[in-house]
C-alpha cells in the first residue's frame, strides 16, 4: 500500500513540475510516469504470486546463470557514462548487476539452510566446541 502511495505521490510531483509544458492534458513525462507505474505494479503482483520459498531451490542455478551474465557483459556490454556494465536490448539498457544481487541472496539462503539442517541434525554435546588440550596451547 505504502508503495502504491509513493507511485502517486510521485505522479503528482511530477505532473505538478511539467503541467507549464502542455496546455491540456499531461505532459510526456507525467505519461511515461504512470506506464512505468503501471508495468511496476504488473511485475509486483507478478512477483506477489510467487512463494519465494520455492525459489530458493533455484538459488545455485541461478547464482551461476547470474556469473553467466556478467560474463556476457564483458563481451557484449555498452559503455554508458563511463561505465561498462550495461547490454543494449534494442530501446532498452539492461543492467545484469541488479538480478545478479537478488540471486546471489537466493543462493545464501539456500546454502545457510543446508548448514542449518546439518547443524540441527547433530547433538547436543556434537555441537559443542571442541576444547583444546594443554599441549595444544602451549605449543
Amino acid at each position: 500500500l505504502s508503495a502504491i502511495l509513493l507511485m502517486f505521490i510521485g505522479i503528482a510531483c511530477i505532473h505538478s513540475a511539467t503541467h507549464h509544458e502542455v496546455r491540456a492534458g499531461l505532459s510526456t513525462y507525467t505519461v511515461r510516469q504512470i506506464q512505468w507505474c503501471v508495468a511496476a505494479l504488473l511485475v509486483m503482483f507478478i512477483v506477489l504470486a510467487f512463494d519465494y520459498r520455492s525459489l530458493v531451490r533455484w538459488g545455485y542455478g541461478l547464482y551461476i546463470l547470474s556469473i553467466l551474465m556478467l560474463l556476457l557483459v564483458m563481451v557484449m556490454g555498452a559503455e554508458i557514462k563511463g561505465a561498462k556494465s550495461w547490454i543494449r536490448l534494442g530501446p532498452m539498457n539492461w543492467q545484469p548487476s541488479e538480478q545478479v544481487k537478488i540471486f546471489l541472496c537466493l543462493a545464501l539462503t539456500r546454502y545457510f539452510a543446508h548448514l542449518r539442517d546439518q547443524v540441527d541434525s547433530l547433538t547436543f554435546s556434537q555441537r559443542r566446541l571442541p576444547r583444546r588440550t594443554e599441549e595444544e596451547v602451549t605449543g
